[in-house]
């Protein structure tokens, strides 16, 4: 008896892990400065200004039980802004795209895992030969989740780069 509660049990935790729903991130968000911290610009080598602070941020998603797309449209930051789009797949699944900066372009995988508690783990990584010669990885995770009753999305990122990790706050106000 006492092995088929325990039995029970696991089989009923394993499908509480299967059916984990995201949280429902459709909608638009307004990057929320005062309350997000996000990670300093420095200056690049030998004294150089850097880049300038990102001064707003819009992110729109769609969502459905399958992915999610993402858009990001940014202010200012060391691109001077611009905008990227993302789609995801909420089953765990990886996906590719890429990104170009200057003459280069940078093969991105990208994945999205729903985690028990409905928030979402979103995993990017990025892997280039840098100007001198060197292969390089760089690796964005990030948690996602929906708080204040669906008026607030806060993002904690981690950016594991070759110079170091830096670790940053979103705070999105639902628009």
């Amino acid at each position: 008896m006492k092995r088929a509660m325990i039995a029970c049990c696991l089989i009923t935790a394993m499908f509480a892990t299967v059916l984990a729903k995201p949280s429902d991130f459709s909608g638009s968000w307004s990057l929320d400065l005062s309350k997000s911290k996000l990670p300093q610009v420095g200056g690049g080598g030998g004294g150089g200004m850097g880049g300038s602070p990102i001064t707003a941020q819009t992110i729109t998603i769609k969502q459905d039980e399958k992915t999610i797309s993402i858009e990001t449209k940014t202010e200012g930051g060391m691109g001077g802004g611009g905008t990227q789009t993302a789609t995801y797949n909420l089953d765990g699944s990886e996906t590719k795209t890429e990104m170009t900066r200057g003459n280069m372009t940078i093969p991105i995988t990208m994945k999205a895992k729903v985690l028990d508690n409905g928030s979402l783990e979103i995993t990017r990584t990025a892997k280039f030969t840098a100007p001198d010669g060197t292969e390089r990885t760089s690796v964005t995770k990030e948690t996602w989740e929906i708080a204040d009753g669906g008026k607030t999305l806060k993002v904690h990122r981690v950016q594991e780069t070759p110079n170091g990790n830096r670790e940053s706050d979103w705070v999105y106000a639902k628009k």
